[in-house]
């Protein structure tokens, strides 16, 4: 197991966020939590003496700088990890994307190198295969919410452009979540025989946390699934 390090993690208060920080915390991890509305996190991780919480939206780069501000008690901020997702019903303009921006900026700024985020099969790697399945789930998420598709999109054409430069980012693919014991995580790419469409939130989990700890699939695309 890896020594305990410190993480700022985005996207913490919702289902895949709190599988996280209970993995993260289990393990001994210190977490810098940025949230919106700290009321939905549980009272036992707002009191933990191993997080820290810090209240901003996404394009305040004042209250995100805040984030590697450096704790007596905590180590350095050591990576990042984002489950932010775009939504159906979104506002158009990228918002997810321009709250990357700032952050991959800090990150240069405070010489954090380690970021895992999610994404999903909208954006491909060069390692996938063909696959019937994703080229249905992409055209029908273009159609009923093409906000947070160009969302997606734009994320990971920021991934590769000079804004990521000097900086080791796992582009981690989901495809539909389900709250399944899990246990069989798989990482590949689309068209692998040995991965499917179904993720459990523990498995999320599990490869984000230990993406954190121990960067393993930095510059790679992979898709995820139980």
């Amino acid at each position: 197991m890896q020594p305990p390090g410190h993480f700022i993690l985005f996207g913490s208060t919702g289902p895949s966020g709190l599988k996280i920080i209970e993995l993260a915390l289990s393990r001994g991890n210190y977490l810098t939590l940025y949230v919106r509305s700290p009321d939905k996190l549980p009272e036992d991780v707002r009191n933990s003496p191993l997080v820290r919480v810090v209240v901003g939206q996404l394009d305040d780069e004042a209250a995100l700088e805040s984030c590697f501000s450096k704790l007596e008690d905590f180590p350095v901020v050591k990576g990042i990890i984002s489950v932010l997702g775009a939504k159906v019903g979104q506002p158009q303009g990228n918002p997810i994307t321009k709250g990357y921006e700032i952050i991959f900026k800090l990150m240069k700024m405070h010489d954090i190198k380690n970021i895992v985020l999610l994404s999903t099969v909208s954006v491909k790697s060069p390692k996938d295969h063909f696959s019937l399945v994703r080229e249905s789930l992409v055209a029908g998420i273009k159609l009923i919410g093409h906000s947070a598709w160009e969302d997606v999109v734009a994320t990971g054409e920021l991934v590769h452009s000079e804004a990521s430069d000097g900086l080791n980012v796992t582009l981690a693919r989901v495809p539909t979540l389900n709250d399944s014991k899990g246990g069989s995580l798989k990482v590949g790419f689309v068209g692998d025989r040995y991965v499917g469409w179904l993720l459990s939130r523990n498995d999320l989990a599990t490869f984000f946390v230990g993406e954190a700890e121990k960067p393993e699939w930095a510059g790679e695309i992979p898709l995820l699934s139980s």
